[in-house]
């Protein structure tokens, strides 16, 4: 009886989803395409144009095959129930940045319109969106600029490394983008909304917003078991959500407490009009600017962390970028504005990643007057589409253009203008272009000094359409780093105090009255030709360092460096030394060693001097007076069985 049931009600499903199929795009399709010299190719299938195609495909594909066979400047679709023109190469990306607002609006397909409600309520002619609205949106009164981004950074960094201590610390495995979205969230909702520690609900917002973004660009058919059905029950349920927090934050405000985020000030800040925003337009407006923010920065953070987990090299020269930042920082001090802008080298690696996976796929936008463009006539009303594919992968900007390859992008190269835009271009840019940049690199600071990692599913086959998703998730395997701090004091007993200090004075130590100290000293970060000294020194900090503790406790100096250097003037004051080189992330592998853990057998592999003044010295010169020769060094044995 119940198999009967099933049966009776799935053809009917089905004639129901192709009759409302219909319906939308007889509704939507312009019947009159003005024939006369229009852009080379095709408007596909009768009705449905070539939608499924470019939902469904990767958007390398859908844009690649129709260059090569109709044009590589333009063509046109159908896509929607939209006549489509799609605008290739650079020149119509510049074309198209050069016109908004004078050819040009930006459109939003039916279903985002019909998604984030409130926001369209107007004629159906209002879908296309002015500028000056977008403005007064996400500007207003700055929020997303740099001088008001710079006082978020130290709460980002908070929440970044809150959400790697949750979600990845003690894990032998994770599945990245699922954890990115998470860490999105987490940063957006604070941002945007003011939410703080609220790790459930910023879980259901992340499993809200996810099916919301499989629904942006589909055909908008509200049946049960389509996609779209599922986005707008799952929109209902998230602007539910906001309400509440709006309600929540109406009542704390009235008591009296200050908040200062962007859903505030749209709540309690007239628009220029005069007008106050009504709740759930707020909402819809919250739900959109999360929208916006959260699957591009979790595809990018996630296909970096794959790309570096394949590229380990690439990797290293990350990590060598970041572990210098964090060596600069006190203990427990935050990441600043600074700081994000010493990440050269990271951010041209992100670019990079960014140009094999773009994060925005394209966007379209409403023709507002006829036009010409390369001897072909765009009438006003239909739609025209920039997509990154066009570009992004041409061998004649980028060469070898599948090979990830940062040095595109090293020692401020750049490519041609408008060639790599992941963010967009010209005054449609995306406006949270730089809230981007911090939170990308603020994510991969904290993720490349606390772990190394390889990629469990390196083929992950990655979903094709506008919002692109890797199908299976991007699965890791985790290392934890390690730095000589963090090493000692996971050997040591739990009994036993650490304190650390980063530049201890006589009075501290006298103060303190330790039993033990490790000292830990050496060279600034250093590289090719940047690193050439003549005096060979420590530090002035590090030797004030050593005379300051070794002279008030029994201590080990623990030299970290790539070559010898001047050490003789303070062994007199050292009971031990140890040369660890360039440990990088294994400062385990120190603590092991020092702590006796495990033997091992160490020997120079070249000549310690004593000054400067022997150089060059080699073994069988007359002059040889070393101090430490060449080959000199222990062997030692375990002391853990004692």
């Amino acid at each position: 009886m119940h198999m009967e049931n099933l049966n009776l009600f799935f053809p009917v499903s089905v004639l129901f989803a192709i009759c409302a199929l219909l319906f939308f795009v007889f509704k939507h399709s312009k019947s009159n395409y003005k024939p006369n010299n229009l852009p080379p190719g095709s408007f596909g299938w009768p009705i449905i144009g070539e939608t499924f195609a470019f939902i469904n495909e990767t958007q390398q594909r859908f844009v690649g095959d129709r260059m090569k066979r109709h044009s590589s400047k333009l063509f046109k679709t159908s896509i929607f129930g939209e006549p489509t023109v799609v605008f290739c190469g650079i020149s119509g990306h510049k074309f198209i940045s050069s016109n908004e607002e004078k050819l040009f609006l930006a459109w939003r397909p039916h279903s985002m319109q019909k998604l984030f409600r409130s926001s369209y309520q107007k004629a159906a002619s209002q879908a296309t969106i002015p500028r000056a609205d977008a403005v007064q949106i996400y500007r207003a009164p700055g929020f997303l600029k740099p001088e008001a981004l710079v006082r978020y950074i130290e709460t980002m960094d908070t929440l970044v490394q809150e959400h790697l201590k949750l979600h990845w610390d003690g894990k032998s495995t994770v599945e990245v983008y699922h954890l990115a979205q998470l860490l999105v969230m987490t940063l957006s909702a604070r941002f945007f909304t003011g939410l703080e520690d609220n790790h459930g609900r910023t879980e259901r917002f992340t499993e809200l917003m996810n099916i919301i973004t499989s629904g942006l660009h589909t055909v908008p058919l509200s049946v049960p078991g389509t996609t779209f059905y599922r986005a707008m029950k799952a929109a209902d349920a998230m602007r539910k959500e906001v309400l509440l927090l709006i309600k929540e934050k109406k009542e704390a405000m009235s008591s009296g407490v200050q908040m200062h985020d962007i859903m505030s000030f749209m709540l309690f800040n007239a628009d220029p009009t005069g007008r106050f925003v009504p709740e759930n337009e707020v909402a819809d407006k919250i739900m959109g600017l999360m929208a916006g923010g959260f699957h591009s920065p979790s595809m990018a953070t996630s296909y970096l962390i794959k790309y570096l987990g394949e590229n380990p090299e690439i990797c290293d020269k990350v990590r060598t970028e970041q572990l210098e930042i964090a060596r600069s920082k006190q203990s427990g001090e935050a990441l600043n504005w600074d700081d994000m802008q010493k990440m050269k080298y990271s951010w041209g690696v992100a670019l990079e990643v960014m140009r094999l996976v773009p994060p925005l796929q394209g966007t379209f936008r409403e023709v507002i007057t006829d036009f010409t463009y390369e001897g072909y006539t765009i009438p006003k009303g239909w739609k025209v589409y920039w997509s990154a594919s066009s570009t992004n992968k041409i061998s004649e900007y980028f060469p070898a253009p599948e090979e990830f390859d940062p040095t595109r992008f090293e020692n401020g190269k750049a490519p041609p203008a408008y060639s790599n835009i992941p963010f967009g271009s010209g005054p449609r840019i995306c406006p949270g272009k730089e809230y981007a940049r911090l939170q990308l690199l603020c994510s991969l600071h904290h993720i490349v000094t606390k772990y190394k990692w390889d990629v469990i599913n390196p083929n992950a086959k990655v979903a094709g359409g506008m919002n692109p998703v890797p199908e299976e998730g991007i699965h890791i395997r985790l290392q934890p780093c390690t730095t000589v701090l963090s090493a000692i004091r996971n050997t040591v007993a739990p009994e036993t105090r650490v304190v650390y200090k980063k530049n201890p004075d006589a009075k501290f130590m006298k103060s303190n009255n330790f039993s033990h100290a490790v000292v830990v000293v050496g060279e600034p970060p250093y590289a090719e030709g940047a690193g050439d000294n003549l005096n060979l020194t420590i530090p002035k900090s590090g030797r004030r360092v050593i005379r300051n503790v070794c002279g008030a406790s029994k201590c080990v100096v623990c030299l970290i460096t790539g070559r010898p250097v001047v050490i003789e003037p303070y062994l007199s004051t050292i009971d031990a030394l140890v040369a660890a080189w360039l440990p990088g992330t294994e400062g385990q592998g120190v603590a092991d060693v020092l702590f006796g853990d495990y033997g091992f057998t160490g020997k120079l592999p070249r000549t310690w001097f004593k000054t400067v003044h022997q150089l060059p010295m080699n073994v069988g010169d007359p002059h040889y007076d070393p101090l430490f020769p060449y080959g000199y060094g222990l062997t030692t044995q375990s002391t853990k069985a004692n």
